[in-house]
């Protein structure tokens, strides 16, 4: 809907657009306040990725994030990370590789290819929680670099998701909504992966949480006592 309205990823049409909006935008914000941008390599292909970034930085925007495929491409890898490092060489203001990646590895990988300090993590996250600190722990030389969060910890984090589905959506729908998360977590967490098989056929938002109790014991809590 956004892009066949003229917005969203169909911008990297329009270079001179883009450049248009960025000035616009530098211009609204006070000029202590930084603006960024993020962007795709393009729509069909990437033949305008360098003239679009070419163009946000010339508009006034401080920081670039770049997500390294096309909006054709979408979320299917790989990630044309060499892509961004064209970009990086292109532009003077800082540059943040996107794309692909899911584990410390991936990010070695993905700064060495982009030659860019700085990740945006995206599903990645949400598959490990802890890849960030990951990346942190191996940054500062910290022995547990790639080891994941704990049982524990990952009970935790799930508690406190399991709180904001019961906020946020209704009950017809947050045991999917706990589900599509586990059907995430499971790529790195054989825990995760071990509940997400027994539990995926199960719709009743209370027998779920009662088993991920079992499974995670951290996330058993008073505040588990609200009602499903």
């Amino acid at each position: 809907m956004v892009n066949r309205h003229g917005g969203g990823a169909s911008l990297l049409d329009d270079p001179e657009l883009l450049h248009r909006i960025a000035a616009a935008v530098r211009r609204a914000v006070p000029a202590d306040q930084p603006v960024s941008a993020k962007m795709r390599l393009g729509t069909q292909d990437d033949g305008l990725a360098v003239a679009c970034a070419q163009a946000l930085a010339a508009g006034g925007v401080g920081e670039l994030v770049v997500h390294a495929r096309t909006k054709a491409q979408a979320y299917r890898p790989p990630a044309y990370w060499a892509r961004v490092a064209d970009i990086r060489e292109a532009v003077a203001v800082p540059v943040v590789a996107n794309g692909e990646i899911w584990s410390l590895a991936d990010a070695l990988r993905c700064r060495e290819v982009s030659g860019c300090d700085a990740l945006m993590l995206g599903r990645g996250m949400v598959a490990d929680p802890g890849l960030a600190l990951d990346i942190l722990a191996y940054d500062t030389g910290r022995n547990q670099a790639g080891r994941g969060l704990s049982a524990e910890t990952l009970g935790a984090l799930l508690r406190v998701f399991w709180l904001r589905v019961q906020e946020r959506v209704v009950p017809k729908y947050r045991a999917g909504r706990v589900k599509q998360w586990l059907n995430y977590l499971r790529k790195r967490y054989p825990l995760a992966e071990a509940a997400y098989a027994e539990l995926r056929a199960e719709n009743d938002a209370r027998l779920l949480m009662a088993r991920l109790c079992e499974v995670f014991p951290s996330m058993q809590a008073e505040s588990m006592a609200a009602t499903a």
